[in-house]
């Protein structure tokens, strides 16, 4: 059998903390927890129209406003495009908490 720890996932969404913050949070987790595994996860949006990316799931393209656009996130350990995941995978994604209410997909 293999012994496999606490794996804590901290879905960051468009936010961009300090990364001292970072630094300090990973330090108090693996001090004072028994997690032996952190991700950060950030969230994207891809514009099909335009082809650019960007940070936070967006219901259009934050450059050239085109709603033909596809949200990108982890989820069951790797990132996928929203548009292929089935209901259950969904309902996770907005079931998450978020600290703003900026997402639109």
């Amino acid at each position: 059998m293999i012994e496999a720890g606490a794996l804590t996932h901290i879905w960051l969404g468009e936010s961009r903390p300090d990364s001292a913050s970072l630094a300090n949070l990973v330090q108090k987790i693996f001090r004072n927890t028994l997690n032996d595994q952190v991700a950060f996860s950030p969230e994207f949006t891809s514009c099909n129209a335009c082809a650019r990316t960007s940070r936070g799931l967006f219901a259009e393209c934050p450059y050239c406003g085109s709603e033909e656009v596809d949200g990108i996130t982890r989820i069951t350990g790797y990132f996928t495009k929203i548009s292929s995941w089935n209901k259950g995978k969904l309902g996770e994604l907005h079931d998450r908490y978020r600290s703003r209410r900026g997402s639109a997909l």
